[in-house]
C-alpha cells in the first residue's frame, strides 16, 4: 500500500509535506479497503462452499489486493506524469480548483483543462495501458491460483466469483450516483 501511494502520490503533489499527507492518508484508506476486500473475498469463498480458514483465505485476498495495487499505481504513475509532461501546471490548477471548490461547498464537477492528447499525454495513456492489461491478467491468474489452493469446483469458483464481481459492481454503481448528485 505504501509503495503504490508514493507511486501515484509523487508526480502529483510538489512539496514533501503534500506528499507525505497523500501517503499516509492514501495507506490509511488502502488499508481499511484492504481489510473490507479480505472479508468480502473470504465470505464469498465460504458462501460457495470452500472449507478453508479464515485466515488462509484472508491471506489470499489480501494478495490480491496487494498486486492489484501495485500494478494499479505504476500505470497511474506513469499516467500522470504523461498529463504533467503535457501541461506541466495540470496537478496545481486541479488542486487549486479543488480547495476553491470544496470552501464554496457548490459540489461542481471539476472542469478539467483542455489537453490535446498528443504526444507525452498520449504516450502517458498508452504505456499505462500496458501496465494495467498485464495487472488484469495477473489478477486473474491469482485468483484462479486462489481457486487452486482452496482446493474448490469449478462451480464454487463461479460462485465466489460472481459474489465479489456483483458486490463490487453494485458498490461502484452506488459510488457513481453519489457522485453525480
Amino acid at each position: 500500500m505504501l509503495l503504490g501511494n508514493v507511486l501515484i502520490g509523487a508526480p502529483i503533489e510538489s512539496d514533501a509535506a503534500g506528499l507525505v499527507a497523500w501517503v499516509l492518508g492514501g495507506t490509511l484508506l488502502g488499508l481499511v479497503a484492504a481489510a473490507w476486500m479480505a472479508v468480502l473475498v473470504s465470505l464469498a469463498w465460504r458462501v460457495a462452499g470452500a472449507s478453508a480458514g479464515w485466515q488462509r483465505l484472508a491471506c489470499g485476498a489480501l494478495c490480491l489486493v496487494a498486486g492489484g495495487w501495485l500494478y494499479f499505481a505504476a500505470a497511474m504513475m506513469v499516467f500522470e506524469l504523461g498529463l504533467a509532461a503535457a501541461q506541466p501546471d495540470i496537478f496545481g490548477t486541479l488542486s487549486e480548483h479543488l480547495r476553491r471548490r470544496a470552501q464554496d461547498g457548490s459540489g461542481e464537477w471539476i472542469q478539467l483543462p483542455q489537453l490535446t492528447m498528443q504526444g507525452p499525454a498520449l504516450a502517458g495513456i498508452v504505456l499505462s495501458t500496458t501496465i494495467w492489461l498485464p495487472g488484469f491478467a495477473w489478477l486473474l491468474a491469482a485468483w484462479a491460483a486462489l481457486r487452486v489452493a482452496l482446493d474448490t469446483s469449478g462451480w464454487q469458483w463461479l460462485v465466489a466469483t460472481a459474489m465479489v464481481c456483483a458486490t463490487l459492481g453494485v458498490l461502484a454503481y452506488a459510488a457513481l450516483r453519489l457522485a453525480s448528485m
